[in-house]
């Protein structure tokens, strides 16, 4: 071989090793019988294992297939399977257990090449897919908020132009044949009105169904709720206050929709019943916690969580949301002096989601005294 030969080959692996070191992607090989040559900087960063010649990679990497089964078994082993077969595995999705013990989704190729001694070496790289995955959570999650957007604005319309219709021509019916009836026999007055103000309360819930299933939702939950207690306080004339903690923690759109949705019912108990002037939602928590209480000054009632009350079932479906999203919910309420419900509702450690904004308008801070 000549001088100029063995300068390039040298040149040619140093490359070779400095496109090996450097690489983004981990690259580990191994021999036929499956034991580690060697890893790169990347393989070690990934898997929190250092360079381990000679141990069997289903040791270190305990490798789980994308559903989570155990690919221990050497005939489900993709490099074993290259190996046998003599052919490159060009793609697969599955897992292997970092050196502290969790999973890691990666996906993995195999290639066969030669060791330069007339035998075979398997490189396998892995690279890892956990950001990848967490884009597509957040993609899902989204097209769940569209798809929810899309089906309750149609429920709106069909609400709007049948049921919300038919209730407000009865009204005015009504309020036509009353006029009649009373100027006949004055004591049809009292059952007409009895009448009428059914027919009010059911309109006045189509009203708020409408409203709710309008009201917006996405990952800024805060910032609707905010929008929703103004448009409360509008409706209904109870003063409604929002304040929010600076600590309160992030929470995921899949929660914040659950959240909101239980502060509407919440409020829709306080409309129909409490009498109440004022309301206030409180959120706050720790890092792993969220804590919401809504607070009114009405007149409360007589609470047996073992009972079932007659106009108060939207309780039930509260407490079926709250648990929906691991988290349970609290009454506290008295006759004279208001109620208060009180949510705590664990929050993942990790969140893509936007903090809680101080929407405009909204009062941030801790409530340190009850409503009077």
């Amino acid at each position: 071989m000549s001088a100029s030969s063995a300068h390039w080959i040298t040149a040619e692996r140093d490359r070779l090793r400095l496109f090996f070191e450097n690489a983004t992607d981990a690259f580990i090989i191994i021999d036929p019988d499956r034991r580690i040559v060697d890893m790169n900087p990347a393989a070690v960063r990934l898997t929190g294992y250092q360079v381990s010649q000679g141990v069997h990679c289903g040791t270190l990497f305990q490798c789980h297939t994308d559903l989570g089964e155990p690919l221990a078994a050497a005939h489900l082993c993709y490099g074993l399977h290259a190996l046998e077969v003599q052919a490159p595995a060009p793609y697969v999705e599955m897992s292997i257990r970092h050196h502290d013990g969790y999973l890691i989704p990666v996906s993995a190729s195999y290639s066969l090449f030669p060791d330069g001694e007339g035998g075979t070496l398997l490189l396998m790289v892995f690279r890892d897919l956990r950001e990848k995955r967490k884009l597509e959570e957040a993609l899902q999650e989204k097209a769940e908020v569209v798809a929810t957007l899309t089906e309750r604005e149609r429920l709106a319309r069909d609400f709007h132009d049948g049921l919300a219709q038919t209730l407000a021509f009865l009204k005015m019916r009504l309020a036509v044949l009353g006029k009649r009836l009373s100027r006949e026999d004055p004591a049809y007055g009292d059952e007409l009105e009895q009448i009428r103000g059914v027919l009010e309360t059911a309109y006045q819930d189509v009203r708020q169904a409408l409203f709710d299933l309008r009201a917006p939702v996405g990952p800024s939950w805060d910032a609707v709720l905010a929008q929703y207690l103004r448009e409360f306080e509008q409706n209904t004339g109870v003063r409604s206050s929002l304040n929010i903690e600076a600590a309160a923690p992030q929470v995921p759109a899949t929660i914040g929709v659950q959240l909101v949705r239980i502060i509407q019912e919440a409020l829709a108990n306080v409309r129909k019943h409490s009498g109440a002037e004022r309301m206030e939602v409180l959120v706050g928590g720790s890092d792993h916690h969220l804590k919401v209480v809504v607070e009114d000054n009405g007149r409360g009632f007589d609470y047996d969580p073992t009972r079932e009350y007659k106009g108060h079932y939207g309780l039930r479906t509260m407490r079926e949301r709250a648990q929906i999203i691991g988290g349970f919910m609290l009454l506290d309420t008295q006759p004279g002096r208001g109620t208060r419900v009180i949510l705590d509702v664990p929050v993942p450690e990790q969140s893509a989601e936007p903090s809680l904004d101080q929407a405009g308008g909204v009062e941030a801070g801790a409530h340190s005294s009850p409503l009077g």
